[in-house]
């Protein structure tokens, strides 16, 4: 891993503690009866923990020269990611059920449309190690909306994953000038979540009765 990244576990981190201040009231903060938190609830924390484990160990891996186990642990993503997926659709279906909400599914989906698209770019570039490092730190950007949206739901949460990818770029001008990726994360940081947001809420409802109905 480049040098200019090789601390870039610090930001994995700083979302991991947000992510446990956004979910204390309403899941760290119940242990250890957890009561009223069903087994789906359970998974889709684990699975969300794993990520972000995942992505921590990684760059340490490089770090340290760890090469053999930096590739094991990355394949051990091929079975992480459709499990990460299965326990969003859990959830989704269980609170859409409980209570229609169709701002929480467009942000939903916006948040896993850019997880796959920068996960996806990760491993097609696997290989073009530059890219795979920014399209794989892209990643974590998703997991700072549920967060922070609990924390303040009057925050505009995507302004914060904007705000680092600005701040990625502007540390790329005095690094190592790699700007492809991260172009690409900002373009896809408007088109996805500002085109889904511009979706009028009667296709959004017609598509939560396809779903839940």
């Amino acid at each position: 891993m480049k040098t200019s990244y090789s601390k870039i576990y610090l930001l994995f981190w700083l979302v991991l503690v947000l992510i446990f201040i956004g979910f204390y009231k309403t899941y760290f903060g119940l242990f250890p009866s957890f009561d009223g938190i069903k087994k789906i609830h359970h998974f889709h924390a684990l699975m969300f923990l794993c990520w972000v484990a995942f992505l921590i160990v990684q760059p340490i891996l490089i770090r340290k020269k760890q090469i053999a186990w930096h590739r094991m642990v990355g394949k051990a993503s091929y079975v992480l990611v459709p499990l990460l997926l299965i326990s969003v659709a859990l959830v989704v279906q269980n609170e859409q059920l409980r209570m229609k909400n169709l701002m929480n599914l467009t942000f939903v989906f916006s948040d896993m449309s850019f997880f796959l698209l920068m996960y996806g770019l990760a491993i097609y570039n696997i290989h073009r190690t530059p890219f795979h490092i920014r399209y794989m730190v892209m990643t974590i950007l998703p997991f700072i909306n549920p967060a922070v949206g609990r924390i303040s739901q009057e925050f505009p949460t995507v302004l914060i994953s904007l705000a680092i990818i600005i701040g990625l770029l502007i540390f790329e001008r005095f690094q190592s000038k790699v700007y492809r990726p991260l172009v690409v994360g900002l373009i896809a940081l408007f088109v996805i979540y500002g085109g889904y947001m511009l979706l009028p809420l009667t296709f959004w409802d017609s598509f939560w009765q396809i779903l839940f109905s």
